[in-house]
């Protein structure tokens, strides 16, 4: 009797037959049958590890997320920019608006920027934190202009907690939809007085947002939420009874499990487009948060993305790495801590990359490195340099620093770091 999987594989790869690129309900039911008997969990479980499948799985959209519970007014803020560059032109070179909203009052500043650098945004906050609130904890999307060293100092020195979300897609959802909300009172206003100058009016377009009812505020306005309604309008907000019950969703993934994280594509992406990332992440740790399952994730290749080193060190991995397919691995950072002593060049070999030709010799080396200063340095590669993975199954990382006469290097008494990066290459 044939190997059914052997069958599987001629059906799902080979356009002559009626089973190429399908999903796994097709491809089960023709195994079926050819009177292959082969569950439907071990199909999909099959196609789960083909990357053709995989990588091109519809990404689920839109799924429960967990709520924002704030303890009160001023509490958290949300932060966003809207890009109104188009418009400029119209509006005295504004080409950004930074969107600034308590979660609980759902009260709104904006500040008109003229770009999106770290030292405007800045300038932005200041101008809204100057009106006299300002929040304990400020939630953005990861973007350089919030998470920069210059917006990182000012927001630590103003006593400000900030953090980022994770999920590039719904970004500071709050703020996401009051951007919506003005939006479109905006192109009202455009369409209505035939002119697309909003910055003279922007201040107004705002009060008046501040002025209006909200449904989750219990009808009240956020420019009249205070310390004396703040407790009953918190009670409407989290203790109102819920009037559907939607169950506990079940957990998906075990720990340990190796999965993909959806691709960040835009809402009109292409079906046939690839939709999850082909790197691998694994499953570390599990948790619900009201209700919904959470998961924390660990890179998979962690294990060999970072090693710390003097001139020569090996990394033990705690389980092989399998490389299926063919992969490359480049180096992404080098942090050295070098000698006293002006080295001209150095080079970093590693023994999981082919070998390749270097002054006229054969040499397993990454990356020529040119140090600039005496001391301290780091360099951080613009364009990686991908060399070919020669082992499939790696156990350990070696790297080895040499200099121009090959000679092992020596660095002060305090590790250094490399960073590589593994690249799957599909096609061959």
């Amino acid at each position: 009797m044939d190997d059914p999987y052997k069958v599987l594989e001629k059906l799902y790869y080979q356009f002559s037959q009626g089973g190429a690129y399908v999903g796994p309900d097709k491809l089960y039911n023709l195994l079926k049958s050819k009177g292959i008997k082969l569950g439907i969990h071990r199909v999909r479980k099959w196609l789960q590890d083909q990357d053709s499948y995989s990588l091109q799985k519809p990404a689920r959209k839109s799924f429960r997320k967990a709520r924002v519970v704030v303890s009160g007014i001023d509490d958290q803020f949300d932060a966003d920019l809207a890009n109104m560059s188009n418009l400029k032109d119209s509006n005295d070179q504004f080409s950004q608006l930074l969107f600034v909203i308590d979660i609980f009052s759902k009260y709104l500043w904006i500040q008109p920027l003229k770009n999106k650098t770290a030292k405007e945004v800045v300038r932005g906050f200041q101008v809204i934190f100057q009106n006299g609130r300002k929040c304990n904890k400020l939630r953005t999307d990861n973007g350089t202009e919030f998470t920069s060293n210059i917006s990182k100092s000012y927001l630590q020195n103003e006593g400000i907690y900030h953090f980022t979300t994770q999920n590039s897609n719904t970004k500071a959802n709050v703020c996401e939809r009051v951007i919506k909300t003005i939006k479109t009172k905006m192109y009202r206003y455009f369409t209505e007085n035939r002119t697309y100058r909003y910055i003279d009016v922007l201040q107004d377009l705002t009060s008046s947002y501040n002025a209006t009812p909200h449904r989750t505020l219990n009808n009240i306005a956020p420019k009249d939420v205070n310390t004396n309604n703040e407790a009953d309008i918190w009670a409407h907000m989290y203790l109102k009874p819920k009037t559907s019950n939607k169950g506990v969703n079940p957990y998906h993934f075990k720990i340990n499990d190796l999965v993909r994280i959806a691709s960040k594509n835009s809402t009109f992406e292409r079906s046939y487009d690839e939709h999850f990332t082909r790197e691998i992440f694994k499953v570390r740790k599990r948790f619900r948060m009201q209700g919904i399952p959470m998961y924390r994730l660990k890179s998979f290749l962690d294990a060999a993305g970072e090693a710390g080193f003097h001139s020569r060190f090996r990394s033990h991995l705690s389980s092989p790495l399998v490389l299926d397919g063919t992969w490359r691995v480049g180096l992404v950072e080098a942090d050295i801590t070098s000698t006293s002593s002006i080295q001209d060049s150095l080079y970093l070999h590693s023994n999981v990359c082919e070998e390749s030709i270097v002054d006229g010799e054969k040499k397993g080396v990454l990356r020529r490195l040119s140090p600039t200063a005496i001391g301290d340095w780091t360099i951080i590669m613009d364009t990686a340099h991908y060399m070919p993975v020669k082992v499939k199954e790696i156990y350990n990382i070696e790297i080895i620093i040499t200099n121009d006469n090959d000679d092992l290097s020596s660095f002060i008494d305090r590790p250094s770091t490399v960073t590589l990066h593994f690249k799957s290459f599909p096609f061959s």
